[in-house]
């Protein structure tokens, strides 16, 4: 049985510690996340970073598939750590 939940239930920290897209995706799922949620989970997981969209604002799919992609390489986790070394991100 899915639980049904809201974002404020699956915590960011439960998010940080799935490194891997086969376990946020499972996690999601067991949380009953839709699209949007997922993708808002993710970028504050990240401390919410500006993403600039090419060609105007994608798809849902195309933003989750953008958002999980970042997440699951890593990038994001330089530019986190020195803006907070910085003082400079947003409380999440």
């Amino acid at each position: 049985m899915k639980k049904t939940t809201t974002t404020s239930t699956l915590s960011v920290s439960t998010i940080k510690r799935c490194l891997d897209r086969t376990k946020l995706e499972s996690k999601f799922e067991e949380w009953n996340i839709s699209k949007e949620q997922r993708i808002q989970l993710l970028r504050k997981a990240m401390g919410n970073p500006a993403i600039a969209y090419s060609n105007g604002l994608p798809c849902l799919e195309d933003r989750y598939e953008i958002i999980i992609s970042s997440y699951v390489a890593g990038v994001w986790k330089k530019d986190y750590s020195s803006l907070k070394a910085r003082g400079k991100l947003e409380a999440l």
